[in-house]
């Protein structure tokens, strides 16, 4: 990790040398990243797949995991010509230790963020629920997963080699909330309308009761994907405890609004997830504001067309469905 800290900054300082390889390394990077997530999630499906089909059973998912992995670092060197060394440097070792600390704090608290509703839910109203609450929230998790893991991967490395140029990175932002909404928003506001579909086609009508639940969290859905560019923003900017200041209160208010909404049931507690996630939409925002000067106006254009269009789909959806 030290060796890498050293070469991230050797290669900074080549960046600003007007050569040719910067403006081209710097022009692959993207494509050779977004290749990269592509390649080997696409590698570890199919290995995956063949396995289960072949009768590997569980271990097919090991193969999958393995598979992504590999495949992963194969490209990533193919892209890149640094390579790890057995090299030791106190002062990168000690800057990678003030970001990743907070950056570690960050995700333990996401994971428990992740993982409160659920425990709440399965102490306090049983196995049955939990159940029903898991195959809902298991769709948010996929939809969230599809629309912002490839632009989370390479918005952060372009947005960290540009972070000393304000415009620039307004406009990668920019780009991004576009990007992210043009891709989100069809898939929640079209769960909305369809999820008892979708339900009963993925799980069976024995899931029936979770489709309340997965249409209040696909309200949250919508605005957890435009959100995920803040988060990436300020890590890539160096503000990591920034974040973590804001996952703390979002813990604190988990904790007490679903204590509040468990007494109503498993869609009050959706409810109360979906609350909390719009309260803190602004601590993200103002954040990422205070790093590049947001324009209320200019962000409002990246996504007012993308949210307009998919509730006319939404309600679209609606007149088909009672039409037939």
């Amino acid at each position: 990790a030290a060796g890498a800290a050293g070469a991230m900054r050797q290669s900074a300082r080549r960046m600003t040398t007007v050569t040719a390889r910067p403006t081209t390394t710097s022009t692959r990077a993207p494509a050779s990243l977004a290749v990269r997530t592509l390649a080997s999630v696409v590698a570890g499906g199919i290995v995956g797949v063949t396995a289960a089909v072949a009768g590997f059973g569980v271990w097919s998912l090991v193969a999958q995991l393995l598979t992504i992995e590999i495949v992963s670092v194969i490209a990533l060197w193919t892209a890149s010509d640094w390579r790890p060394r057995f090299r030791f440097s106190r002062q990168h070792v000690g800057d990678l230790l003030s970001f990743g600390a907070n950056v570690v704090g960050y995700r333990l608290l996401r994971f428990a963020n992740t993982r409160l509703d659920k425990l709440m839910v399965g102490s306090f109203l049983g196995a049955t629920s939990l159940g029903l609450y898991v195959i809902a929230y298991r769709l948010l998790e996929l939809l969230i997963d599809i629309t912002t893991s490839i632009i989370g991967s390479v918005a952060f490395p372009v947005l960290s080699r540009i972070q000393a140029d304000q415009a620039r990175v307004q406009n990668a932002y920019y780009q991004s909330i576009r990007l992210t909404s043009v891709m989100a928003f069809p898939l929640f506001a079209g769960l909305i309308a369809v999820a008892p579909e979708v339900t009963l086609l993925v799980f069976g009508s024995q899931w029936d009761e979770s489709v309340p639940v997965m249409r209040v969290l696909a309200v949250a859905g919508l605005l957890q994907s435009i959100l995920f560019v803040n988060n990436i923003v300020m890590k890539s900017l160096g503000k990591p405890s920034w974040r973590l200041v804001i996952m703390g209160v979002t813990a604190i208010l988990l904790v007490t609004s679903f204590s509040i909404a468990m007494r109503w049931g498993i869609v009050a507690v959706a409810i109360a997830f979906v609350i909390v996630i719009y309260l803190m939409a602004p601590a993200w925002l103002f954040g990422v504001h205070r790093l590049i000067s947001l324009s209320p106006g200019r962000y409002l254009r990246q996504i007012g067309p993308s949210l307009v269009a998919n509730w006319v789909m939404t309600a679209a959806f609606f007149a088909a469905k009672l039409a037939v």
